[in-house]
């Protein structure tokens, strides 16, 4: 109904309401007085009723002008996915899924934003992982999109966009206000990936990388000597490197806190940063 429907509306009813004042004004009851003691004046009805026709007038004014924002937002995100950098990682990446949720969130708050991932997803038929502050919810075989449940969720999202991806998971697409990023998969490691990943030390007899790293930080260690005579392969320095830049422990690099990811047709070995990764590695 719109506003000047709304308005004819409201003369009918205040019409109404003076014919049927002009009615009543016929001889005193007892009766009629206490139904109007018990249920008001009929001119106090029909302002109810007034209110209420205003109120739906406001209400659909403002519904008119969210989905004229929606439009323009669309509009606009349309203009940016034309870009064709982002048009080809967005195709990569599940295109028609991926297009969808974008404009299907428009410019939702974070709670409404999950929700709405969950719908698409569930109805796209996706694989859906469960973390306490986010969910996962994988695109294809080498990358996932995560979405923050809570508004707290949007800045861990910013976070996790902004970390070394020599060390973690790459962030290639993100919403500009962080409801949602798209990274890459972390994958588990298999039993033998110390083989795969780490020959130096099967070669050298260290069973576990943190004994390795245990032994290498303490000048006391009887494994000490050994373990400084190891060469570096290229992901145990990257464990090295990552244990001087973020002043970490050897203990802390046991299986649960490695996995990889696909780049370019090769492994590349990942670490898990259990604030981030840990409630999505199986994704």
């Amino acid at each position: 109904m719109v506003k000047n429907e709304i308005e004819l509306n409201m003369w009918l009813l205040l019409k109404q309401a003076d014919e049927t004042e002009d009615m009543g004004k016929e001889e005193w009851n007892e009766q009629e007085e206490q139904e109007q003691e018990y249920f008001g004046d009929t001119r106090a009805s029909i302002e109810y009723d007034m209110f209420e026709l205003l109120k739906k007038a406001d209400a659909q004014e403002e519904f008119f002008n969210e989905m004229e924002d929606r439009r323009q937002f669309e509009e606009q995100y349309e203009e940016e996915i034309d870009e064709e950098d982002n048009r080809e990682v967005v195709d990569y990446l599940e295109g028609d899924f991926l297009d969808r949720f974008i404009k299907y969130i428009g410019n939702n708050n974070a709670e409404a934003t999950y929700l709405m991932a969950l719908h698409e997803a569930n109805m796209a038929g996706k694989t859906i992982k469960h973390g306490q502050t986010r969910i996962g919810i994988l695109l294809n075989p080498d990358y996932v999109l995560k979405v923050g449940k809570y508004k707290l969720s949007l800045e861990e999202n910013k976070m996790e966009s902004q970390i070394d991806p020599y060390f973690f998971p790459k962030t290639v697409l993100s919403d500009p206000n962080f409801r949602w990023i798209v990274v890459e998969r972390i994958k588990e490691m298999e039993d033998n990936y110390k083989q795969e990943f780490f020959p130096e030390l099967v070669s050298n007899n260290f069973p576990r990388i943190p004994e390795f790293l245990c032994a290498l930080e303490d000048i006391n260690d009887p494994e000490y000597n050994k373990a400084r005579s190891v060469k570096p392969g290229k992901n145990l320095q990257k464990i090295l490197d990552f244990m001087k830049q973020y002043n970490s422990r050897g203990i802390d690099f046991h299986q649960n806190n490695l996995g990889f990811v696909e780049r370019d047709g090769k492994k590349e070995l990942i670490l898990i940063d259990g604030g981030f990764h840990i409630p999505l590695c199986g994704l």
